[in-house]
């Protein structure tokens, strides 16, 4: 082996090693990026899921509003049609009697059937 082969191959060698060196720290960078990648998809997921809660939170909090607010209103006017009922009949006893009875044989007719 002459002097001028012996300097190729250690060249060479020398090539292969710093080819070698740069593909480790290719592969580090590579991992270190899909690390940081899986921690932002997990924070990512983690926004997702928080903002979804808050709105079903939300949502949930109108929709019971809406109903105590429908209950409400539905019991005032409940009141009121019995207040007006048990008026109409104190005011006119024998027409009362008179349409429940109407409305008794009616449904006995109905029922029978």
């Amino acid at each position: 082996m002459d002097m001028d082969d012996f300097q190729k191959e250690l060249k060479s060698e020398s090539e292969g090693a710093a080819g070698e060196a740069g593909m480790r720290s290719d592969m580090e960078q590579l991992r270190a990026d899909l690390t940081r990648l899986r921690d932002d998809m997990s924070q990512l997921l983690n926004s997702v899921v928080g903002l979804s809660r808050r709105r079903a939170t939300t949502a949930r909090d109108r929709a019971q509003e809406s109903l105590e607010d429908t209950c409400s209103a539905m019991r005032e006017r409940g009141g009121h049609v019995a207040d007006t009922l048990a008026d109409t009949m104190s005011d006119r006893p024998l027409t009362s009697i008179a349409v429940a009875f109407g409305i008794g044989v009616l449904m006995g007719k109905i029922m029978g059937k």
